[in-house]
């Protein structure tokens, strides 16, 4: 989840975002990470994520990796070398070549956080810390 990142212009939305919480329930005088319990990180399976979102978004989103103009222009190269460029699917939401994994990985932390507190007696309540976060998408629009 920190290789989501705009290299091009300043996001509020970068990996330090999750650096900073880490830091402070690490280095907190209440020592709350020592009271926190780790819950597996797991990839969203594409089932759950199409209960959510329709298949030409996430479509969208795993293409985006790839810079369309050098698709066009490079063909094979730019799928050799896919996704060393930041690209926008909007004004405020980028991608790069790690964007949809990190993407499967955030919501399948969520799944995982909300699975522990009914599965799991150790758990009763989870804050997932994941990025990128989400907040913009919707059914069919990122």
């Amino acid at each position: 989840m920190l290789l989501h990142e705009n290299h091009k212009r300043p996001h509020p939305e970068r990996p330090s975002r999750l650096m900073s919480i880490y830091t402070y329930l690490e280095e907190s005088d209440t020592n709350l990470l020592s009271k926190c319990v780790k819950v597996k990180c797991a990839f969203a399976k594409l089932k759950h994520i199409e209960r959510v979102h329709t298949k030409q978004m996430i479509e969208s989103v795993e293409r985006s990796r790839y810079n369309k103009h050098k698709l066009r222009d490079e063909g094979i190269k730019e799928l050799k070398e896919h996704g060393k460029d930041v690209n926008y699917l909007e004004y405020d939401v980028y991608t790069n070549r790690y964007t949809y994994e990190a993407a499967l990985m955030a919501a399948g932390s969520c799944i995982e956080a909300c699975k522990a507190i009914f599965k799991r007696e150790d758990v009763d309540s989870v804050y997932a810390a994941v990025r990128p976060p989400g907040h913009h998408a919707d059914e069919c629009k990122v």
